[in-house]
């Protein structure tokens, strides 16, 4: 499902959107009003058969993200849309000026897609469920999308609700929003006013690492036929696509603390498979194409491979203020205006 360009101004300040396809039936008519309390934690509203799991830490960015003052541009952050970027974070910061909002407004944003391709996005933020900053968020942005004006933000039991071209949402108190299409809404209403959810346990990490503050697992075994996944990679280089076609698993981790390290892991049907990747990993890390600019073979040279079982990980640890160069993390100041990644996200909607 692609969101419409109708859908920019309000995703603006909901960070990320995204699915849920829950084992729990959805009841016809009127729902039930929201409850009051529930002890379902926002992963778990997330549908238990997702393809794609996400998580992002817009909080401990914002406490970690480096003290440097503005910087050239270096490597990949040359290649931003840095006035696009301007223009959208000098208007969330008017927003936030105008409704009077808490830095923490957003904090962390859960977000899952399905084989249906619902979508579902939860995000927790001081007053990110409030009705009333609701309502000033659309009076501001009714400014440049007028059909906003028209939604009704309506009591529902002890939260609010309210829908927006095809996209519904509820926040059953002040630090819990969630959106998404009608499906997996109505689903995710369903777990937190029973108290029984249970999200995709095969996607999510037994335990979080106390660094990571940007996740995200795709299931490519169950999200893509083989046939799929085959034609997918007919477009690349690579002739040989019998192992990368086995992969059955691949997750992304950004890692922010003292230092800065990004993840890229993928699981794998048989150990043999795993073994020709690495390989061929391997031989790309040892003798990168001469086309490549010095920057990118400088950052080639640091990777660090390894593999176990039918598991292979390919890491790239930096300093902070090498992210920052690169444009995979805002500053200190940056950070503290606007969320990095949902911006990102909203320019590819475009």
């Amino acid at each position: 499902m692609r969101i419409g360009p109708r859908w920019i101004p309000l995703v603006s300040w909901l960070a990320f959107g995204c699915d849920h396809a829950d084992a729990l039936p959805v009841t016809p008519g009127i729902p039930e009003p929201l409850a009051c309390r529930s002890r379902v934690d926002p992963e778990q509203l997330l549908p238990s058969d997702a393809v794609i799991v996400g998580y992002y830490d817009m909080a401990r960015e914002r406490r970690l993200a480096p003290d440097v003052s503005a910087t050239n541009a270096a490597g990949p952050r040359a290649l931003l849309p840095l006035i696009e970027l301007e223009a959208a974070r000098l208007a969330w910061v008017g927003l936030v000026a105008a409704c009077e909002l808490d830095q923490d407004f957003l904090r962390e944003s859960w977000f899952s897609v399905d084989r249906s391709e619902e979508l579902l996005a939860v995000v927790t933020g001081k007053g990110i469920g409030d009705g009333d900053a609701l309502r000033c968020l659309q009076r501001q942005l009714g400014r440049w999308e007028p059909d906003l004006l028209d939604t009704t933000i309506a009591g529902d039991g002890c939260g609010v609700s309210f829908e927006y071209d095809g996209m519904l949402a509820f926040a059953p108190h002040d630090e819990l929003l969630v959106l998404g299409t009608e499906g997996a809404v109505a689903r995710a209403r369903h777990a937190w006013s029973s108290g029984r959810g249970s999200g995709p346990t095969d996607l999510l990490p037994r335990r979080r690492p106390n660094k990571s503050y940007v996740w995200a697992a795709a299931d490519l075994s169950a999200w893509l036929t083989p046939e799929e996944l085959e034609h997918e990679l007919s477009s690349t280089a690579i002739e040989d696509l019998d192992p990368l076609a086995a992969v059955r698993t691949v997750e992304v981790e950004a890692q922010l603390g003292r230092r800065y390290s990004l993840r890229v892991g993928s699981s794998f049907r048989v150990e043999s498979d795993a073994r020709a990747v690495e390989a061929m990993i391997r031989a790309l890390l040892d003798s990168p194409p001469p086309s490549l600019p010095d920057w990118a073979i400088e950052l080639i040279g640091t990777l660090e491979l390894s593999r176990k079982h039918t598991h292979v990980d390919l890491v790239l640890p930096l300093s902070r203020r090498q992210a920052h160069q690169l444009g995979l993390l805002p500053n200190e100041t940056e950070a503290k205006q606007v969320p990095a990644f949902p911006w990102l996200a909203l320019l590819l909607l475009l």
